[in-house]
């Protein structure tokens, strides 16, 4: 197994190649060239994102800890306990994807 660092130098060898056969005046620009990624997330946010409490902490003023506490007590006791045990079920099956995914 090769450590990371050859790996990672043979990767962008490779993509300056590709960079040098297809784009060619790029390479001779003596600049940084900033790739700019749009595509959505290729895995959906699960039930427990925290993208979801920072929606619902978006309505809310937290200038104080004793407000933060509160919010964050009532954002999740607000949850169903279906939520809880279906997060906590589907764990298994996420991190298994995770570390087939690596």
């Amino acid at each position: 197994m090769k450590p990371l660092t050859q790996t990672y130098r043979a990767q962008l060898e490779k993509l300056r190649e590709a960079i040098a056969a297809k784009r060619l005046g790029l390479l001779n620009r003596n600049e940084v060239i900033l790739h700019r990624d749009n595509t959505k997330a290729h895995m959906t946010h699960p039930p427990y994102s925290p993208d979801k409490l920072q929606h619902f902490l978006a309505k809310e003023n937290l200038t104080k800890l004793h407000s933060a506490k509160s919010n964050f007590e009532r954002y999740f006791n607000e949850k169903p306990k279906k939520f809880y045990s279906d997060g906590t079920m589907a764990l298994p099956k996420r991190w298994q994807g995770m570390f087939s995914y690596n």
